[in-house]
C-alpha cells in the first residue's frame, strides 16, 4: 500500500523499529481518512438523497491510480 522505507544505517539499534512505526502511523492515518470520507459520503447521501463523486483527480491523490472507484452496494472487492 505504501512505499517501503529507505534502509537505515546498520549501527542504529532502533532504526528498523522506528521505520516500522512511521509506516504504521502513515497507514493508520490513511485508514482514518478513508473512514472519515465514508462517514461524510453517508451523511451527504442521507441529507441530499444522492452521492456526489469526487472525480479522477481525487482518486489520483488518494493513490488509487485514477479512474478506479470502489464497488457499489452489494458488490465486493476481489
Amino acid at each position: 500500500m505504501s512505499t517501503p522505507a529507505a534502509p537505515l544505517p546498520v549501527g542504529e539499534p532502533f532504526s528498523e523499529s522506528l521505520a516500522e512505526a512511521v509506516q504504521s502511523a502513515a497507514i493508520a492515518m490513511r485508514l482514518f481518512l478513508a473512514v472519515a470520507d465514508a462517514i461524510r459520503r453517508a451523511a451527504q447521501k442521507q441529507r441530499e438523497g444522492k452521492q456526489a463523486e469526487l472525480g479522477e483527480d481525487a482518486a489520483k491523490l488518494a493513490g488509487l491510480g485514477g479512474g478506479t472507484t470502489a464497488p457499489g452496494p452489494g458488490r465486493t472487492c476481489r
